[in-house]
């Protein structure tokens, strides 16, 4: 079986004759109206021959017996004796590692784990063999006294520091922009030494200090500046280190990033392949040896939504996929529940398994880099390490990370892309399952742990951490859902007088598909729709919306129909006291006409929902919060 030769059943077709078909399609429009631009704006062509001339790209030595990646699974609720239950459940299940998440870090929300001392986490950790497990602090603020404690008690349990994986994750730099709080220069290029001697003494090796992006992501950051913001970070670690005499290789092994994965799978992969190859070009541009960076990853928060969360899954099975293909050391998978509260032991589960199942069953991973040789993804992965590249060079010129943060330059690119991203999602050009599109207003609030951080929990302060701060507007923070979540929470607590009448025109075959489409549209704000009953006359729709007991009305059928009845139907619905008649479609010839007899609005694809479905709210008394 292995040398059937499936491909001899299939005629060989080359591009030019592939092009001859398309063009016939086309029917004279312009090939280029299939190429689509990326966020970044990189051209995305429609075809891409194979690439021959790239080798693959290494996430580091792969150890044939084992996982490619460690499966990494959050400890983040509060009660330290709590938080060990789960971490042991977790380490059982099949997680590898576990990361610290503290509280007010990048990705704890309102939650986190409750240290305060030795003490607690030595409860945390009661059980957990170390030496056998890899370990991420994501302790923000939090990171500079809760390193010693670590180290002491791996010294306390006589470990082998170079048989342990300890990842500090310790980045000034993202912490002053998610809290616009940081110690200021030399303070800081100071504590980092301080910080970097205290693990060289310890002889732990691997990461210390780490550049997240997890909170420009969260911000609107595009794949490129993603990237672009990261290398700036590690250029800001390694001119503080070196200016405290820390031989640059040395500061360059202590590194590391923490990126993001999302539900777009192709774009994810390059951007996590560009990382390596940013990386080599800077350490080549520095005249330092090439030398590998560890590359952790943790799935997207921003594209989470708190309604349907079984969607999440998929979203987070494609993002792992993509961190899995693109070279990751460990992945974060997200819990499906992780945008409404704390995950409760199935949640985690399920992303758990997520991973298990892509590593062991699906062996991903076990190629050193898949991804090499396509056409698409090689020219992907080059053209957005060139963009962050660019992206890089332009933070540089601002003077660096931090003055560009505290300039507000970083916050000016970041509003700007994540303006463009809302837009795009607003006019459904990226569609939102179960939130912009097939909304469920049946869905139910998933199960989360009632576990809400101790209000007199007071942790430590590392002397000197608060002394002479520097300051910067922190980014916000947005989830893609999130704007749609608010309006249909406010239309769910308004109950079912939220309602609009769909005056459905014409026979099943006329109304189904735009009477389908419209009430989807309204679902988006949690505002329910009459059921389609396909209306003779104007005056039967009137009638229909009187006994409905609804203020504003759509009209919905066929542009046939619409000609004939459309008109006298808008007069009709608003003789008989609608407030706001919709008409669902664009019927050009009849727009003077419909205008005219007091149509309102007119729905249709490619417009921006959201001030619509906003204006519908604000008219059906829904107040805003």
């Amino acid at each position: 079986m292995s040398d059937l030769p499936l491909a001899a059943d299939f005629p060989a077709i080359n591009e030019e004759e592939w092009r001859e078909r398309v063009a016939r399609v086309l029917k004279g429009a312009s090939f280029d109206t299939l190429v689509t631009k990326s966020a970044d704006g990189i051209d995305i062509q429609p075809l891409y021959p194979p690439s021959h001339d790239t080798g693959p790209i290494s996430r580091g030595r792969i150890d044939a017996a084992a996982p490619a990646w460690h499966i990494v699974q959050r400890a983040d609720i509060p009660d330290p004796a709590k938080a060990n239950d789960q971490i042991l459940q977790d380490l059982e299940g099949g997680a590898s590692a576990i990361a610290l998440v503290m509280p007010q870090s990048v990705s704890a929300g309102e939650h986190g784990l409750a240290v305060a001392g030795p003490e607690d986490l030595k409860r945390l950790l009661e059980r957990v063999e170390l030496d056998l497990i890899g370990l991420r602090l994501d302790a923000g603020r939090h990171g500079l006294w809760m390193t010693p404690l670590l180290l002491s008690l791996y010294q306390e349990r006589n470990l082998d520091p170079k048989a342990c994986d300890l990842k500090l994750g310790i980045d000034p730099v993202g912490r002053f922009a998610h809290t616009g709080a940081m110690l200021a220069e030399p303070a800081m290029s100071a504590r980092m030494a301080d910080l970097l001697q205290m693990v060289e003494d310890a002889r732990f090796e691997g990461p210390v200090f780490a550049a997240d992006t997890r909170v420009y992501h969260m911000a609107g950051a595009t794949p490129a500046q993603e990237l672009g913001i990261a290398l700036a970070t590690v250029v800001q670690y390694l001119r503080a280190l070196e200016s405290k005499g820390v031989d640059l290789k040395v500061a360059a092994s202590r590194l590391g990033m923490l990126l993001t994965s999302n539900a777009d799978l192709f774009m994810s992969i390059a951007k996590l392949r560009a990382a390596r190859l940013v990386w080599a070009r800077l350490l080549e541009a520095m005249e330092l040896p090439a030398s590998d960076i560890s590359i952790d990853v943790e799935t997207s928060l921003q594209m989470m939504a708190r309604r349907d969360v079984h969607v999440n899954m998929l979203r987070v099975g494609t993002a792992v996929l993509a961190a899995g293909i693109g070279g990751a050391n460990s992945v974060t998978a997200l819990p499906m529940t992780a945008a409404c509260g704390l995950a409760d032991r199935f949640a985690r589960r399920m992303a758990r398994n997520t991973q298990l199942i892509l590593q062991e069953e699906s062996g991903i991973g076990r190629t050193m880099d898949a991804a090499a040789g396509s056409g698409y993804v090689e020219t992907l992965t080059s053209d957005l390490a060139a963009a962050a590249w660019r992206v890089f060079q332009d933070i540089e010129g601002k003077g660096g990370m931090i003055a560009a943060l505290q300039s507000g330059d970083i916050a000016k690119r970041l509003a700007g892309s994540h303006q463009a991203h809302a837009k795009q999602i607003g006019r459904r050009q990226l569609g939102l399952t179960g939130v912009t599109e097939f909304p469920n207003l049946h869905d139910t609030p998933p199960d989360v742990l009632d576990m809400p951080l101790p209000g007199d929990w007071t942790p430590p302060v590392a002397a000197g951490q608060d002394d002479q701060l520097a300051s910067c507007s922190p980014l916000q923070q947005t989830r893609d859902a999130q704007a749609f979540e608010q309006m249909r929470e406010r239309s769910e607590a308004a109950g079912p007088a939220a309602k609009v009448f769909l005056a459905t025109l014409g026979t099943l075959p006329d109304f189904t598909a735009r009477a389908m489409w419209t009430r989807n549209l309204f679902a988006v704000a949690g505002i329910q729709t009459t059921e389609a009953q396909g209306f003779a006359t104007p005056v039967d729709a009137a009638e229909g919306f009187t006994s409905s007991g609804a203020s504003l009305a759509c009209i919905c059928s066929s542009d046939p129909v619409y000609g004939a009845l459309a008109v006298d139907t808008v007069k009709a619905l608003k003789q008989a006291g609608a407030a706001y008649v919709y008409l669902s479609g664009d019927p050009s010839d009849l727009r003077d006409a419909l205008v005219g007899a007091g149509v309102d609005d007119v729905l249709k694809a490619g417009m921006d929902i959201r001030p619509m479905l906003e204006t519908a709210l604000a008219r059906l008394g829904v107040a805003e919060t």
